[in-house]
């Protein structure tokens, strides 16, 4: 079943609306009230579009709207219309044009299945069995499909924007095209996945959009000291005790202190030692120039030669430390390697730092203490310098080629810039890969079951249309016909006689001359309608069915027997809409109806009442309808009575601010007036007689009061229904509140009760 238009626009007289709007559910039973005007032919011709697959010639170019069926199926108009395989089924105006040729008196065949072709026709009911589970499984793989597409859509628009950001690109974007260009491009082997280091350095190279400047640094050598290791080793271990005095043996720190002593008293003739004040003998003297001679200066010299060497070398290493660029001067695409080299170096350096720290420490120790053989500890052995010293000067290699590869990179700056792009771009592909291909091959499996269930389906509806060219025959279908006509009308004047494509009208059993009457016309309209509800092997259980002002020009007793006849023919449809401006019609189906409206147990209603809602909004010069629940005073009462003086109250309550009825409040002042002064003023005295009368039986009515309302029955004329409510009238608004005001006077004058009662139950 269809349970609601979720959105409308430009069609016709109806207000736009969409799914934020609230949208009125349908249900099995919907009965819509409207008057002439209101949109009901332009409503019909919505469901006409969905029957026949294309929106209908006599829409709007530009109208659109949605439709929900109860299975969760959404149509769209123009967009996405198919036939409900003749599950639609429209009786309007648009219906009897197409049907009836009322000049030449003939109208188009209904086909009955004929009972020679009784095989064929249990073929063809076997097929149509089928036709709503193929349909279904369409409409499954449709919005498998839908959602296949969509969540592949989804995945290529989110990664390629995600991707986006990291590109970093300044005026060309990278969207879900190129991203399923380079899915489609590249294979598995031409793709590579990045560290978390190497995409952030491909990242901050993509970011630079100019590259840094060229660096400059001084290429320092580190010299080879494992010989002056071994030099200072074996100076520091070197015995020269055996030429020292037994006293200084005992005190070796005190050797170079006996050396300058004796130089001093030497140098100015000193028989007598300073410190004790004991004689100095030449013998004494002998004994200590022996003891200071020359090699321990010469050991004394070298100690201070080593010692100045490895100053220098130790600001070697320190130049070679800090001579070097810092990281973030580097270009992206090499800092995280020179900044390993670097510290891999410094660590290396400080090491030969602390070799030399030690080194000197020992040659202070040993300058001291010359007699002595100094126990070294915490030495690399000769071999092991030279692998040491090989090391750094190998780092320094490295980071040397670290820099003229950075600067060479400023040469190549946009070629890497690109080649970062390029990696990035990889590196994502590959690492979304696998959900890609899924998602493909979901896609492809989807399509394809669309493909495979619209093919059964299509293959289904041909077999089932050569089915029905093959059994169809349309003359039994006359005598159904003419039997509803005839008690449609209560005559059989009127007859359809089959021809060999299509019907012939004939009265009195020849053909018609002219035309026929409007009531006749719709007798044999609607006739003709239900005869062909069940035609070609169609199944009423399977139908929607739109009926569109079934009783038009009709006598009573026709309208109560249409009426009846439309309820018992359609009430085992799947789902019926009955649109009518009659209020005879609309009580009879109301009846009919409500207690599918408010149903006794507590279950759902499976009825709906609707009212075509006319208003011209003060933003507009046009009228503008609104589909709404059909009002309590049409709903609960046989006249329109009611109904008419709550508009009466309404505008009365609007003062002197726009009112969206203003437009047919003349008419409706003009039909309550009628109504009002026929039930008082019985006869045809007119209505200037029925004024007289009424001042003349109540004397407190002021005949003054009344002219407004004569001015209304000069413009106005007499009103028998509702049909002329949504016409524009020559009175002003002003006129009309005039007229309002002496209407509500001279029905509380005349009958007070009357008045407050209606205006108590009108109010509600």
């Amino acid at each position: 079943m269809i349970t609601a238009i979720k959105s409308l626009e430009n069609a016709g007289v109806f207000a736009p609306f969409s799914t934020s709007a609230q949208s009125l559910p349908f249900r099995r039973y919907n009965l819509i009230y409207g008057f002439n005007g209101a949109g009901k032919s332009t409503f019909t011709r919505l469901f006409a579009s969905l029957q026949f697959g294309k929106m209908q010639s006599k829409l709007p170019e530009s109208c659109k709207f949605s439709m929900v069926f109860a299975d969760g199926t959404k149509l769209q108009c123009p967009d996405e219309l198919e036939t409900a395989n003749s599950g639609i089924l429209v009786f309007n105006s648009d219906y009897i044009e197409r049907n009836f040729h009322w000049g030449e008196g003939k109208a188009e065949p209904v086909f009955y299945i004929g009972e020679t072709q009784a095989e064929a026709a249990k073929k063809l009911e076997k097929i149509q069995d089928r036709l709503p589970s193929l349909q279904e499984r369409k409409t499954t793989a449709e919005q498998q499909l839908k959602n296949a597409k969509k969540e592949l859509v989804d995945f290529k628009r989110e990664t390629a924007k995600s991707v986006a950001q990291r590109l970093h690109r300044e005026n060309r974007k990278y969207e879900a095209p190129q991203l399923t260009k380079d899915f489609e491009d590249w294979t598995t082997s031409d793709l590579v996945e990045l560290s978390k280091d190497e995409l952030e350095t491909a990242e901050k190279l993509r970011i630079s959009e100019s590259p840094p400047p060229k660096l400059t640094w001084t290429e320092l050598q580190i010299p080879q000291f494992s010989k002056m290791l071994e030099s200072i080793t074996e100076l520091c271990q070197k015995n020269i005790g055996d030429i020292v005095v037994e006293e200084l043996k005992t005190h070796p720190s005190m050797l170079l202190w006996a050396r300058d002593g004796l130089a001093y008293h030497e140098e100015h003739s000193l028989s007598k030692c300073l410190f004790c004040g004991e004689g100095l003998s030449e013998a004494r003297k002998s004994l200590l120039r022996t003891a200071l001679n020359e090699s321990v200066k010469d050991v004394l010299q070298q100690i201070d030669k080593y010692a100045d060497r490895l100053t220098s070398l130790r600001e070697t290493f320190s130049n070679v430390q800090y001579s070097f660029p810092l990281d973030e001067q580097l270009s992206s695409n090499v800092r995280s390697k020179y900044a390993a080299a670097r510290l891999q170096l410094i660590s290396d350096i400080q090491w030969g730092d602390e070799i030399i720290r030690k080194l000197a420490d020992y040659l202070a120790k040993k300058k001291v203490r010359l007699s002595e053989a100094l126990e070294l500890e915490g030495l690399p052995s000769p071999t092991e310098a030279i692998e040491r010293t090989q090391t750094i000067r190998d780092r320094l290699e490295d980071l040397h080629a670290i820099l003229r590869a950075h600067n060479s990179a400023i040469d190549q700056h946009a070629d890497l810039r690109e080649q970062a792009e390029i990696s990035i771009r990889k590196h994502f592909v590959l690492e979304n890969e696998k959900k890609f291909s899924k998602l493909v091959a979901n896609n492809d499996e989807a399509q394809s079951r669309l493909t495979n269930s619209n093919g059964e389906l299509q293959t289904a509806r041909t077999e089932a249309d050569q089915l029905r060219q093959q059994i169809r025959t349309h003359g039994p279908a006359a005598q159904v016909i003419n039997k509803l006509i005839s008690n449609y009308l209560g005559h059989n004047e009127i007859e359809v006689s089959a021809l060999e494509e299509g019907y012939e009208l004939k009265r009195h059993g020849k053909a018609i001359v002219g035309t026929p009457s409007e009531g006749e016309k719709t007798a044999i309209s609607i006739s003709y309608f239900l005869s062909s509800v069940e035609s070609d092997g169609r199944k009423l259980k399977d139908s929607i069915i739109i009926v569109d002002d079934p009783v038009s020009s009709l006598d009573s007793r026709a309208l109560n027997f249409a009426c009846s006849l439309l309820k018992s023919r359609l009430s085992q449809a799947k789902q019926l809409f009955i649109l009518t401006h009659n209020q005879q019609c609309l009580n009879e189906f109301r009846k009919f109806w409500k207690s599918k409206f408010r149903p006794i147990s507590d279950g759902e209603p499976s009825a709906s009442f609707f009212f075509l809602d006319v208003r011209q909004p003060a933003s507009s010069d046009k009228r503008q309808t609104t589909l709404i629940e059909l009002p309590k005073l049409l709903r609960e009462y046989d006249s329109e009575y009611h109904f008419l003086f709550s508009q009466i109250l309404k505008f009365k309550d609007s003062g002197e601010t726009y009112s969206e009825y203003g437009y047919m409040m003349p008419n409706v002042l003009r039909r309550t007036l009628d109504v009002f002064l026929a039930f008082r003023c019985p006869g045809n005295t007119g209505l200037i007689g029925k004024f007289e009368q009424l001042v003349g039986q109540y004397p407190s009515l002021q005949r003054d009061k009344l002219n407004a309302l004569e001015r209304l029955t000069q413009v106005e004329s007499h009103s028998d229904n509702l049909d002329d409510l949504i016409s524009f009238s020559s009175m002003t608004i002003e006129e009309c509140r005039n007229a309002t005001e002496a209407l509500l006077y001279m029905m509380e004058e005349v009958d007070p009760n009357h008045s407050k009662l209606l205006t108590r139950l009108c109010s509600k």
